[in-house]
């Protein structure tokens, strides 16, 4: 998980899969947005999934209670994503 400030987020699904959050820095000008990114990982630490974000700076993660998507909070827009799983 290389780039920006790294990890800056973390959650576990019942099958013991990981989401983590990375911190990158949003671009200077303005209108320009970047996408961020989510980390799917096995309970063996095997990459399953990369998960796009409408921006990058990704502070906080956590998986519905129904377990259909993941709300991700970004500090550059200060606004709360639902991303369906």
């Amino acid at each position: 998980l290389s780039g920006g400030l790294g990890p800056s987020g973390i959650a576990r699904d019942p099958q013991g899969n990981l989401y983590v959050t990375r911190y990158d820095f949003a671009p200077a000008e303005e209108g320009v947005t970047k996408p961020g990114t989510i980390s799917k990982i096995s309970p063996e630490g095997k990459l399953l999934e990369e998960i796009a974000t409408p921006a990058p700076e990704l502070t906080g993660i956590c998986i519905s209670p129904e377990q259909d998507a993941l709300f991700v909070t970004e500090a550059s827009t200060n606004v709360v994503y639902r991303i369906p799983l």
